[in-house]
């Protein structure tokens, strides 16, 4: 699994405006853990709303998937 620190995540020029519902999300991550990793190249590419929520979860790491890894997240740390 590749991890990454959620203050390291760097986060670009974003399309999405509104981020939705996210005290949902925020509650399916604390029951469910994240179902699926970030994608990281370079800066963040996918998964926008993830890493805050784990920050607000108390969470240091989150689970990223990079076109630089070839291994397959199983869950965050």
């Amino acid at each position: 699994m590749t991890t990454r620190r959620i203050d390291e995540i760097v986060v670009g020029e974003r399309h999405r405006r509104d981020l939705g519902d996210i005290a949902s999300l925020a509650a399916n991550v604390a029951e469910l853990g994240l179902l699926h990793p970030i994608v990281i190249h370079g800066t963040l590419i996918a998964g926008e709303r993830r890493p805050n929520r784990a920050a607000d979860l108390s969470r240091r790491h989150l689970a990223i998937r990079s076109p630089n890894t070839k291994e397959a997240p199983d869950e965050q740390t």
